[in-house]
């Protein structure tokens, strides 16, 4: 028990160095709130507001929350392109105001390292507020339902994307292995929000600390992280502040 214990002690250790980094950052990179309190993110905006052509935004895991696409459409020239593959969401977005907007794009597939379907778990009558999940956790239904999964490769081909402005993940513990699959992507991703779940996992600290190197390798900076430390913004090395 000492062993793993000193290992999620050192894990904390260098997580919040990491933390307090990013913090600095923050002073070089204005970023503004998009969305509301539950399923918004800050992004660098600067030179998003600016840009001649449209803006490209993938936001993956909806649930019951569109306040990020539609604060976005409200202030850029943006294509969103929005997927989640849960019953609860597509009958949300299909009632929403967006559902009608000529800039949104819904799918009904889930994010994944790979092409597949899975068992996808929904939340049990007692934890209304969780999405769901690929990954079977407690608060979930122990009965899944099956799903399509795409990795961004896919998804990014079918769609006739190189590059990428924006990339948010909201997807309740599989952002893990899409993080460390990011090797294998061909598009050029500018930020990348991410909702960290690494409290739904017993080694969920070096998960964690292991998607923060693996975002450093792949030339991004931290500049932002909420309170609770689950949501996360990276951006690319190149762009300007």
């Amino acid at each position: 028990m000492i062993i793993p214990r000193f290992k999620s002690f050192v894990y904390r250790k260098l997580i919040s160095y990491i933390i307090r980094r990013a913090h600095r950052w923050e002073k070089l990179y204005p970023i503004s709130r998009y969305g509301n309190d539950y399923g918004g993110f800050f992004i660098f905006d600067n030179q998003l507001k600016q840009k001649k052509g449209n803006v490209i935004v993938y936001s993956f895991g909806i649930g019951e929350d569109l306040s990020f696409s539609d604060s976005i459409i409200s202030s850029m020239v943006p294509e969103i392109y929005a997927y989640d593959p849960t019953p609860k969401a597509i009958d949300f977005v299909n009632k929403h105001k967006l559902s009608n907007n000529p800039h949104f794009h819904f799918f009904p597939y889930g994010l994944s390292d790979k092409d597949e379907k899975v068992k996808f778990y929904l939340p049990s009558d007692d934890f209304p507020d969780i999405s769901g999940s690929a990954e079977y956790y407690d608060g979930l239904k122990k009965v899944g339902i099956d799903v399509q999964m795409h990795c961004l490769n896919t998804i990014f081909k079918k769609n006739g994307h190189s590059h990428v402005d924006i990339l948010k993940m909201d997807i309740e513990g599989t952002e893990f292995k899409v993080i460390e699959n990011l090797k294998k992507c061909d598009a050029d991703i500018d930020q990348i929000c991410v909702e960290v779940h690494h409290r739904f996992f017993k080694n969920g600290e070096r998960l964690f600390f292991k998607l923060l190197i693996t975002m450093y390798i792949r030339g991004y900076i931290l500049i932002s992280i909420s309170d609770d430390i689950q949501e996360l913004t990276f951006v690319k090395r190149k762009l300007k502040h």
